[in-house]
């Protein structure tokens, strides 16, 4: 259960943002401003902040594949409800965090709402919905290649949080690759975990990857492959809400 839930609340992450501010916020807002114009428009983005995801997980193993439909529901930077259809469900309504299973409900306690709610504030990042924090720092990390695609990456810092780097196409401004630190699932020391953003499609009026892969020590963790997505203004609480036990 442990491994599917850090692989759960790994690499959901779709396109949409604002303002960046920031030391390097001069050279890096044109780019990200492209960005948002190419996910969709920046009132559009922030209008429809509620993402409705249909996908298959896939999950390498030995020799053969694992695959499994899921859906997961999201407002941006708030709340969350991942599934994966007869495995697991785990939801965060904002407050507190909960996971269902095997004919069970548990509560989420300490270092997993950590993770999770760590998460929440990556994928946040990732839309570019809350670079225009003050308390944020942007630092470039100048231009590179992810899968020989010309990107510009930074890397975004805010005290008493971990950091997060972020890979942008050098001439969309749409997102590549995500960098975040997480704990391994073996030691639970900190380890880096990259995740890549493949083949945008326009979806419900808005650009979103229709592949997002997860990595770590440059093994693939899980692959989402997304056959639907829905942008909404709203969303029902009881969505995010703890089933009875």
């Amino acid at each position: 259960m442990r491994v599917l839930f850090l692989l759960l609340v790994s690499g959901l992450c779709l396109g949409r943002g604002s303002l960046v501010r920031g030391d390097d916020s001069a050279v890096l807002k044109p780019l990200i401003e492209r960005g948002l114009k190419s996910a969709g428009g920046r009132e559009t983005l922030a209008k429809r902040n509620v993402q409705v995801l249909r996908y298959t997980m896939v999950l390498p193993g030995a020799g053969e594949e694992r695959t499994i439909p899921g859906r997961a529901v999201r407002q941006i930077g708030q709340r969350l409800r991942v599934e994966l259809e007869k495995v697991v469900t785990i939801g965060y309504d904002g407050t507190k965090g909960w996971m269902s299973g095997n004919g069970m409900v548990v509560d989420l306690m300490g270092e997993q709402v950590r993770q999770l709610t760590d998460q929440i504030r990556a994928d946040a990042m990732v839309t570019l919905i809350s670079l225009g924090d003050e308390k944020l720092q942007l630092r470039t990390l100048g231009e590179s290649r992810v899968e020989d695609q010309p990107v510009v990456g930074f890397r975004i810092e805010q005290d008493g949080h971990r950091p997060v780097e972020l890979y942008l196409d050098k001439e969309t401004g749409l997102v590549v690759r995500r960098i975040t630190e997480v704990p391994s699932m073996q030691t639970g020391q900190f380890e880096k975990e990259e995740t890549l953003y493949r083949n945008y499609k326009t979806m419900d009026g808005i650009k979103t990857p229709l592949e997002i892969e997860t990595r770590r020590d440059g093994k693939v963790l899980s692959r989402l492959k997304i056959s639907d997505a829905k942008y909404h203004e709203q969303v029902e609480a009881a969505e995010f809400r703890r089933p009875a036990s």
